[in-house]
């Protein structure tokens, strides 16, 4: 952008030399309009075609952090923090979907690493409410991912605790 800006700028400043010098060297008989606007402006856009044309060959250097995931690990705690607090007081639907939905994800997390079994095939076996319930070997864990609740306030962010321990402490 500044190397097209700059070569505006002089661009300018060669044709308001040239038309210093020039206009009045030129005899009557020639067109004006044709010498001082068409041809310039012409001329200006070849110069920057050919300018913006050898510069869209080159691609510009990109460097992509090796090791830095797109989230950091920080940012996906201080918001599954601000769900939480809005959970508390908010709807069931919301604390269903939005709230429970991150704890079953990362339940289907901690059970892929536990069992060696791929993401997708355990997001499936916990997706059944028949084969979950075997699988997790635990009633009270299933009993709070999986049935509704209508609890607020403290005793929702208390049933959100106990299942936090619960996954953490899960087993296979």
């Amino acid at each position: 952008m500044r190397k097209s800006l700059r070569l505006v700028l002089i661009a300018s400043i060669a044709y308001a030399a040239a038309i210093y010098l020039i206009r009045g060297f030129l005899p009557d008989s020639i067109p004006t309009t044709l010498t001082f606007l068409v041809l310039p402006l012409g001329l200006l856009a070849v110069i920057f075609y050919v300018d913006l044309h050898f510069r869209a060959r080159v691609p510009s250097p990109t460097q992509l952090p090796l090791n830095q995931s797109t989230r950091s690990l920080g940012h996906e705690v201080q918001l599954l923090t601000k769900r939480i607090e809005v959970a508390t007081h908010s709807s069931t639907d919301y604390y269903e979907k939005i709230v429970l939905g991150r704890m079953k994800e990362l339940m289907v997390e901690k059970a892929s690493i536990e069992t060696g079994v791929a993401v997708d095939d355990v997001r499936k076996i916990l997706s059944d409410p028949r084969l979950a319930r075997g699988f997790l070997r635990n009633d009270a864990l299933y009993n709070l991912l999986y049935t509704r609740s209508i609890s607020r306030g403290k005793d929702r962010r208390n049933m959100l605790a106990k299942l936090t321990d619960l996954i953490e402490d899960w087993k296979a």
